[in-house]
């Protein structure tokens, strides 16, 4: 009988392409390139190890399981807006059917990490059904100008908000995820980087929280990685990172 295996608890990141399959097959190769480079850059950015990470690719997505004691609060509110600024770089000049959009999702939890063909553990379910949740495909396509819609689950939500500096609550918007054909239904906060998701009306499915009202303040908060700069939404950290409008060359 073979030696029961142990799971960890770790914080788990999901990425997926918007409208991948509408792409020919050279425009799909050249989009999972893309994909690739712009995580790396991503990452590099917000000064984590990506070597790292314990990745399971899907062409058009990824799942990754992160290191033990990686800092959360980077990864949501460093990491995601550099993915943010780069793919606004990328669309800036191109025609709207060769734009790059992605959704992403974050969450912690136990996973085995010796999977023969993934990652089992109810915790990675979770994220894929977060990062693959109609409501974050709406909430996406509400905004056409957006390039990133973010999913945190309840536990990542809690635990990044908790203390002083954190996220910026009054940027994401709560939601209930229901997959009734998966039998999944969980409460999650989403937000779309540069838009205000509780000022804009989005279709979702099923009775929904109320969208609380946004809190406005006469100070924004800045930051500068590498060569991505950040000028709006969500301060988190040392030298107020935040999840706003951000400006940058794509290298």
């Amino acid at each position: 009988m073979d030696e029961e295996r142990i799971p960890v608890r770790r914080v788990q990141v999901g990425a997926d392409l918007e409208g991948y399959s509408r792409l020919s097959n050279r425009a799909q190769d050249r989009a999972q390139e893309l994909f690739q480079e712009m995580l790396w850059q991503a990452a590099a950015d917000a000064g984590l190890a990506r070597t790292d990470w314990v990745r399971q690719a899907s062409g058009d997505g990824e799942i990754a399981i992160l290191p033990a004691g990686v800092d959360e609060m980077r990864v949501t509110g460093r990491f995601v807006p550099a993915i943010d600024g780069l793919l606004r770089e990328w669309n800036r000049a191109k025609p709207v059917d060769d734009r790059l959009r992605m959704r992403v999702a974050v969450h912690q939890g136990l996973v085995h990490l010796d999977g023969v063909n993934g990652f089992p553990g109810g915790s990675v379910v979770h994220l894929a059904r977060l990062l693959d949740a109609p409501v974050l495909k709406r909430a996406l396509a509400a905004y056409h100008g957006a390039s990133v819609a973010l999913a945190l689950s309840s536990e990542i939500y809690r635990d990044v908000c908790s203390y002083p500096g954190g996220l910026r609550l009054e940027w994401f918007r709560e939601v209930v995820v229901d997959i009734p054909a998966k039998g999944f239904k969980a409460q999650a906060w989403i937000s779309v980087l540069g838009e205000d998701v509780n000022q804009q009306a989005w279709p979702v499915d099923g009775p929904q929280p109320d969208a609380p009202k946004a809190k406005k303040s006469g100070r924004r908060a800045t930051y500068q990685i590498g060569d991505v700069s950040n000028d709006g939404q969500m301060a988190v950290g040392d030298g107020a990172s935040a999840i706003g409008k951000i400006e940058g060359r794509w290298r």
